[in-house]
């Protein structure tokens, strides 16, 4: 779970603010965070630097967008 942790972030934040702006059900957003967890985890890179997580955090905050 350590290695999830920064799109894990990402992934929540974009979901809550897609609750408070009506985007989606607040029941939804553990599926929503879920969905992003699943779509990344296909792509684990031991150790990253921190443009990566940069990086990563970006790419997970747009994909959860096309989410909502």
């Amino acid at each position: 779970m350590e290695r999830c942790r920064p799109f894990l972030n990402a992934a929540n934040e974009i979901a809550v603010a897609g609750f408070l702006n009506g985007q989606v059900d607040f029941n939804n957003i553990e599926a929503v965070v879920e969905n992003a967890m699943n779509h990344h985890m296909q792509n684990v890179i031991q150790a990253p630097s921190l443009d990566t997580i940069l990086q990563v955090d970006q790419e997970t905050r747009a994909y959860v967008k096309t989410l909502l």
